[in-house]
């Protein structure tokens, strides 16, 4: 679908004749000045969010879970009769949550290992009636990256030695959980597994 995108002759053109905007606070005000058609802005906002998105992702994890958002909107962008005042008012519902992502990642002073970490825990105990110490819970998350960060390296998860490693300082964070939130056995392995699976998916920031 993205190299689709890429290959739209019609986007592309619009694309090649429209200034460019930086993503950053002052974004949205930026092309409002700087487009004062839809379809212009809807463009931008597609190929904005799809390269922060789905492109640069891999950089930052903490936004996968827009994801499938994002790929709906190029889907939408597919169509052959397109609704671009419905395409720019999704895309801003996008943006609005990567600007409260964000938002709430400065407020908790975690890098983006750390939060996407967090957001895996917090998404897993959503469920719980029990609640949790979040300073406590975010201590237990810094030490996990901190102890990580002392061993772990390019392509370290092809080591058995490491890997188990990894294992012992993610078990030891999950036990805690366990204790704390009452989990089962089967809670208590399924969110081992994810976030040594989000550990492995951020390889480059440990590297």
């Amino acid at each position: 679908t993205v190299k689709f995108i890429h290959q739209s002759t019609e986007v592309k053109n619009i694309n090649d004749k429209m200034p460019y905007i930086d993503f950053d606070e002052d974004y949205l005000n930026n092309l409002h000045e700087k487009l004062r058609d839809r379809k212009e802005q809807a463009a931008n906002i597609l190929f904005t969010l799809n390269k922060f998105v789905l492109v640069d992702k891999n950089k930052n994890p903490v936004y996968e879970s827009l994801v499938q958002k994002v790929e709906r909107l190029l889907k939408l962008w597919s169509e052959k009769t397109k609704n671009y005042d419905r395409i720019y008012a999704e895309g801003l519902k996008i943006i609005s949550l990567i600007t409260d992502i964000s938002k709430r990642q400065k407020k908790l002073e975690l890098n983006n290992v750390e939060y996407s970490i967090f957001l895996i825990i917090e998404g897993s105990l959503a469920g719980s009636n029990i609640e949790f110490s979040r300073k406590e819970l975010l201590a237990d998350i810094r030490e996990l990256n901190k102890n990580l960060q002392s061993f772990l390296f390019n392509g370290w998860y092809n080591q058995i030695t490491e890997v188990k490693k990894a294992e012992r300082q993610v078990r030891k964070l999950v036990r805690n959980l366990k204790v704390n939130y009452s989990l089962s056995i089967a809670e208590m392995n399924k969110l081992f597994d994810k976030i040594m699976e989000q550990i492995k998916y951020n390889e480059r920031n440990f590297s």
